[in-house]
């Protein structure tokens, strides 16, 4: 984590290099998700730590692990509204929701930019391969985390995998599963869920005993129930 953070900021200051800067030094960070989410606040810590400094740093939160999927590209209207109000030297994508649908319009409008935490290749999000943007991507190991199960579980044949289905989940989904319900390496057989409604999830986990021999918890900030956001402690 802590090499991924100064690849990050290695990355900023180079682009910052090549910038002309006129008037006041702002910096917008576009947060895929919101403060209310761990891995959001660390990497804006990060952010305000390094750079906070020498820049005002503008942040805005799309909260897309709590709007519904229908209102996720207006968020992204708002987030380059905001950008064009300010008229930053730099914006920083969090995340996949941020590189969707904030960063084609930022490469359009010749607006450096750097992406971190992006789970599917950055290139999908654009026509052609972008001149403008950089940034880190982010690679769960899941096939080795999975692989330890064996290690603390010697017994264990048959494991559980609940995910949320937001936009990550996804990926993880097609990525490293390749779009099937079920897998199997090291031994064990694992089965993959990716759920919607917070009953569903609960279900699941309470009959498990019967089946499984352990359950791995991938995202679950998503979930939903009666059409209300489920808060993530509660999971």
């Amino acid at each position: 984590m802590k090499k991924r953070k100064n690849t990050f900021f290695i990355i900023c200051f180079l682009f910052f290099s090549f910038q002309v800067f006129a008037g006041e030094k702002d910096i917008v960070v576009i947060e895929s998700y919101s403060q209310k989410i761990q891995w959001d606040v660390d990497y804006a810590n990060e952010i305000k730590k390094s750079l906070g400094n020498d820049y005002k740093i503008t942040f805005f939160e799309m909260n897309t692990k709590v709007l519904p999927p229908q209102e996720h590209q207006g968020m992204g209207i708002k987030a380059i509204n905001l950008i064009s109000k300010i008229k930053p030297s730099l914006v920083i994508l969090g995340d996949d929701p941020a590189l969707k649908f904030v960063g084609p319009q930022l490469e359009k409008d010749q607006i450096r930019t750097v992406y971190l935490g992006i789970n599917d290749n950055p290139r999908i999000y654009f026509d052609q391969e972008p001149k403008y943007m950089t940034g880190v991507l982010e690679r769960p190991l899941i096939r080795r985390s999975a692989a330890f199960i064996k290690k603390i579980i010697p017994q264990a044949k048959k494991v559980l995998i609940l995910f949320d289905h937001a936009r990550t989940s996804e990926i993880v989904f097609k990525d490293f599963f390749d779009n099937q319900s079920s897998v199997s390496f090291s031994d064990i057989k694992y089965d993959i869920f990716l759920l919607n409604k917070f009953s569903e999830w609960k279900n699941l986990v309470l009959k498990a005993n019967k089946e499984y021999d352990a359950i791995i918890i991938g995202l679950y900030f998503s979930l939903n129930e009666n059409n209300k956001n489920v808060n993530h402690e509660e999971v």
